[in-house]
């Protein structure tokens, strides 16, 4: 079987709203962090880190709202969504925002996670203040300075007499604040049996009798102003941390569980009536898609007949009867937004995608002629699972040098290697350095471990240690040719170390004695060969070598090290990404492109390019936009293409009708053995999985969205068989 797949552009999901993109910016999101989720009479609404996803459940028709493309939603990342009793929806990104009737409002000063009270008006919680809607605006409740604050976890709000809890951790101490009538308290280890400690979970839940109920570091729940544990978990083989709790009409308590050993093991726990049981959440079952996740959410249907669970990296699912069913929020083929991007000898763009602390084989992928193709499981990448950042280094002599997780590689006639360099010495670690290749030809080698350097000149080399050069071991933020002085310059943790050519020696510049609050630095070189950095905070020139002349301190900015600097020599400007988009220099003013003025993401950009079209590429934590500033992105195009070839295998089984948009029905073949139905996007994503014998010959497929599908059948013996599903 052979998949490609193509780019997927920001608006192939039908939009519903008046607003239009920015014509010269393409965006690439990812929906599959579904972080909460609605459910109304006709819809399902999904807050996630790639828009808000709007869902009918009858035609199963998606629309996803992104920041300025086609809504005013004030940031791609949705944490909250919910409704109060006049149908107006309510969510939080950045901040609070309504929409009713197909318009938006938004509340720049509210932020917070909303909630309605017993009277169906919205109140919005942080983990200071408190936002009470009057009708028209919101009036303001401050948490007095006698209560501590700490991060916020969760919120939640009785019922019956319109409590407020808040729950809140910093560093793993937690707390949990109560707001009733106008006062304030505090309920923590000194005065409850609540842990002292709790770094993750934290949710409440209220059962049908109005019961409070918490998950922190175990179960909690409140009995007659008294935190209990009424449940001993550890006496049930308890393996992780509660992440969030549920309670159906009739009572029954089901627990999401995170498990602390492996994404194999999160687990599904159900208590009915003191009974307790466990259901493992086995969305893994094929290695090609074997990707790290963890359980954000578990609510029930509104209908009570099953659960929708929300998961990192994962998406949104359906569970009933131990099968579950993949519900799509996303229009692309990342499974994270934070991802980078880098560009080889040939000009090929690859984008690696990056899971928080998962480490995901199915992250890197190489676009060409306008598709994406999958390379995490070929040499050398399936060796870098672990890390997100690659770095193509052009050689002396045509070949190609690949840096990733500290790891070295070279490509020569067609084949990738690791690194060798057969003339070194043999305590050298080639694999853990950097190359370099100077404007010289010459070659450089910086092992990053001992903090050795070598320098290979007319086919000698020199070595220098950190005695030398005064370069720390670990990361090498920037290497360049400092045009004025004939130097190699090197930015690392503790300054600059430069090798003067000319007198064959070392110094080391320390930022803070020149004028900067931090030693380290990313550095470029500029227009009129000027050089210019960025350092905590300040995007400056290097004047000289003891001074520097400061461009911009606004700390807004949050100008870091690990931020994108870039210089495009066509039109002599520098780029700079920031924590809301990117800043463009021109050696006499600035111009800023970020959400409220452009189509770019609204999250930290990390890596900038520009292709051989001219569009430049600006990928962070919040995605990838495409900008081209002449006009119209070139070379993409806007439609989604697939190409399957030898998709039918296996005799085991037949499908029909095919193409159908209700159900299919199978017809087994006499000698089939099956455990189970698995359906796939044509990406490789699994959206389906039901236990099912030769017995069951029908599937209800009237969820899926029109397109193509695999669709798979589980063997013990490991014969599975596949075929091609066509839903219209």
């Amino acid at each position: 079987m052979r998949t490609s797949i193509f780019l997927l552009c920001l608006c192939l999901i039908s939009m519903t709203n008046s607003f239009a993109q920015f014509d010269n910016w393409l965006n690439c999101l990812s929906g599959e962090n579904a972080q909460d989720l609605l459910e109304t009479e006709s819809f399902l609404w999904v807050g996630t880190t790639g828009g808000l996803v709007k869902i009918d459940k009858n035609q199963s028709d998606a629309t996803i709202f992104y920041n300025r493309a086609n809504s005013p939603l004030p940031s791609n990342t949705v944490n909250y969504i919910t409704r109060d009793s006049d149908n107006k929806i309510w969510g939080s990104a950045t901040h609070i925002f309504s929409i009713e009737d197909d318009k938006w409002t938004s509340y720049p000063e509210v932020t917070g996670k909303p909630l309605i009270d017993k009277d169906g008006a919205v109140v919005v919680v942080n983990e200071s203040k408190i936002f009470l809607w009057n009708g028209s605006g919101f009036d303001t409740i401050i948490k007095p300075d006698s209560i501590p604050t700490h991060l916020f976890n969760d919120a939640a709000i009785n019922q019956t007499n319109n409590d407020i809890w808040i729950s809140s951790a910093t560093f793993g101490l937690f707390n949990v604040v109560r707001y009733s009538n106008g006062t304030w308290t505090v309920c923590d280890s000194n005065n409850s049996i609540l842990p002292w400690e709790s770094p993750t979970g934290n949710k409440f839940s209220f059962d049908p009798n109005g019961d409070l109920w918490l998950s922190a570091n175990g179960l909690f729940k409140l009995d007659d102003e008294e935190w209990t544990t009424p449940i001993d978990l550890d006496a049930f083989e308890f393996e992780g941390n509660i992440t969030d709790v549920a309670h159906n009409d009739n009572g029954n308590l089901k627990l999401l569980e995170n498990s602390f050993t492996s994404d194999l093991d999160h687990r599904i726990i159900t208590i009915n009536n003191g009974n307790i049981s466990f259901e493992r959440i086995n969305l893994l079952t094929d290695n090609k898609v074997d990707l790290k996740t963890y359980p954000n959410f578990i609510t029930f249907s509104n209908d009570q007949n099953h659960l929708y669970v929300g998961f990192e990296n994962r998406g949104l699912w359906s569970n009933q009867s131990l099968s579950w069913e993949k519900i799509a929020t996303t229009n692309t083929i990342f499974s994270s937004n934070s991802l980078r991007i880098a560009e080889d000898l040939e000009e090929n763009i690859y984008v690696t995608a990056y899971n928080g602390n998962h480490p995901n084989p199915h992250t890197i992928y190489k676009f060409e002629e306008n598709e994406f193709q999958d390379k995490s499981f070929i040499y050398p990448f399936s060796d870098l699972i672990t890390n997100n950042d690659i770095q193509f280094i052009n050689g002396t002599n045509g070949e190609q040098w690949l840096l990733a997780n500290r790891k070295l590689y070279q490509y020569n006639s067609g084949i990738w290697t690791d690194a060798n360099f057969p003339d070194l010495i043999d305590d050298v670690d080639e694999n853990n350095s950097i190359v370099h290749f100077d404007i010289y030809g010459d070659t450089w080698l910086f092992e990053q471990y001992n903090s050795y350097t070598f320098y290979k000149k007319d086919n000698e080399w020199t070595s220098y240690t950190w005695a030398d050069h005064g370069a720390r071991s670990g990361e090498y933020f920037s290497i360049i040719h400092h045009p004025v002085y004939n130097e190699l310059w090197l930015s690392t943790y503790n300054g600059i170390s430069t090798y003067n050519y000319d007198t064959q020696s070392w110094d080391l510049i320390e930022p803070r004695e020149i004028g900067l609050s931090n030693n380290q630095t990313k550095l470029v070189v500029g227009k009129n060969d000027k050089v210019f950095g960025v350092s905590q905070n300040k995007f400056f020139e290097i004047v000289n070598r003891d001074s520097i002349k400061i461009i911009d301190t606004d700390p807004s900015l949050n100008l870091k090290v690990y931020n994108a600097l870039y210089f495009d020599d066509d039109d002599d400007k520098i780029y700079v990404g920031y924590n809301r988009g990117v800043f463009i220099y021109d050696g006499i003013g600035f111009e800023f492109l970020n959400n409220g003025n452009s189509g770019i993401t609204d999250e930290r950009i990390t890596s900038i390019i520009k292709d051989k079209n001219g569009n430049f590429w600006f990928a962070g934590i919040g995605g990838i936009s495409i900008f081209n500033p002449d006009g119209e992105i070139i070379g993409f195009d806007q439609e989604i293409h697939t190409e399957v070839e030898n998709l039918d295998k296996g005799l085991d089984f037949v499908i029909f009708p095919n193409p159908t948009s209700q159900e299919i029905q199978i017809k087994w073949d006499e000698n089939a053995n099956t455990s189970g139905i698995e359906i796939y996007t044509i990406d490789g994503k699994r959206i389906f999985y039901k236990n099912v014998s030769i017995n069951e010959n029908s599937i209800r497929v009237n969820h899926l969205t029109p397109g193509t599908y695999i669709i798979k059948t589980l063997s013990p013996d490991k014969r599975d068989s596949v075929k091609k599903l066509i839903i219209f």
